[in-house]
């Protein structure tokens, strides 16, 4: 996280880079917790799919984009912070799985 770009921490909306691949890390504690599988586009709904392994023993978690925010990084990377708490995506993945 030292190699951050600290100057322009703006968000980056989804539609206009590929997210698939980042690291993902929560946003209050900036632990890895695990990184985006995939991204669908569709405007205002669209969903991005994690892999947190975990969380629940489940492997992907679908969670709307607008939950994110892409950071990048000094060579030109990305990552992306999850805004929801543990509980909050607990609760998505049970209703993943359900």
């Amino acid at each position: 996280m030292d190699n951050l770009i600290h100057a322009s921490f703006a968000r980056l909306d989804f539609t206009h880079c590929n997210a698939a691949g980042a690291y993902l890390y929560d946003e209050a504690t900036e632990d890895l917790i695990g990184a985006v599988e995939s991204v669908s586009e569709s405007g205002a709904d669209s969903q991005a799919t994690l892999i947190i392994p975990a969380l629940l023993g489940t492997q992907t978690v679908a969670v709307p984009v607008r939950y994110l925010r892409l950071k990048l990084t000094e060579d030109g990377g990305i990552y992306a912070v999850s805004k929801l708490s543990d509980n909050e995506l607990r609760y998505m993945a049970e209703k993943s799985v359900a």
